[in-house]
């Protein structure tokens, strides 16, 4: 009877494509809290650092930090890429044996998998998300960073402009030219920091918390339970 969808996005593609009738919008909620282990012990190096945190998916795009890491150490940025992939697959110990191999390490920093409980620590100490992913399906990611005040640094794709709106930069997550490019206008342009920091706050206002959309998949469930009732009851 409903269907429920993350984004408006995708609510418009379930409708045309498969010619759905009652398609709803329940974006996914973010309820945080920074009251955590604020004492991290993850080595983390001084300049400007920029954090992807993923486990290693090929639609993760996590391989671009490899040419892209490159031209930071070629323009001499005064920057750090950050990553959590788990190396507890084949393509992921690649990765991270590549990034060796290349002499990168000194660009491209591993510090492993960050449980939850520690993340607002890890937030605090960085100066931007970078995310040059492919495909999400809404990833919690982006309103964590919004709720710690992390400006956003992501891929020009449908997800990610549903999710932060204005309260991004974007890129191409193809092109190591263009994602560089827009690294070092975020890095030197305070006014753009601050400008992302105050979108990001009021664009996670618009999403609701989880009591909220509790309360909205129960309407739902209950308009639906009444509208068989009623069906059946006219049969």
């Amino acid at each position: 009877n409903i269907v429920i969808a993350q984004t408006k996005y995708i609510a418009e593609k379930l409708q045309k494509t498969y010619e759905l009738e009652d398609v709803r919008v329940l974006n996914n909620a973010v309820t945080l809290n920074a009251s955590v282990k604020e004492k991290v012990n993850y080595w983390l190096p001084a300049g400007k650092l920029l954090f992807y945190p993923s486990i290693y998916y090929p639609h993760k795009n996590i391989e671009i930090f490899i040419p892209l890491a490159k031209i930071i150490k070629e323009k001499n940025l005064d920057c750090k890429i950050i990553t959590t992939v788990n190396p507890n697959t084949i393509a992921a110990k690649k990765f991270l044996k590549f990034i060796e191999l290349m002499e990168l390490k000194d660009t491209i920093i591993y510090i492993g998998q960050v449980p939850s409980s520690e993340m607002s620590g890890i937030y605090k100490r960085i100066d931007a998300l970078l995310m040059p992913t492919l495909l999400e399906s809404f990833s919690i990611v982006y309103l964590e960073a919004m709720y710690h005040k992390v400006p956003i640094l992501t891929s020009n794709m449908w997800f990610a402009r549903s999710v932060c709106g204005n309260a991004a930069v974007y890129f191409d997550p193809l092109d190591e030219n263009d994602i560089y490019n827009s690294i070092e206008k975020f890095l030197t342009n305070n006014t753009l920091r601050a400008s992302l920091i105050k979108k990001g706050v009021a664009r996670l206002s618009q999403f609701p918390t989880w009591d909220k959309t509790f309360t909205a998949i129960n309407g739902f469930i209950n308009e639906s339970l009444s509208a068989n009732s009623l069906s059946r009851k006219n049969k």
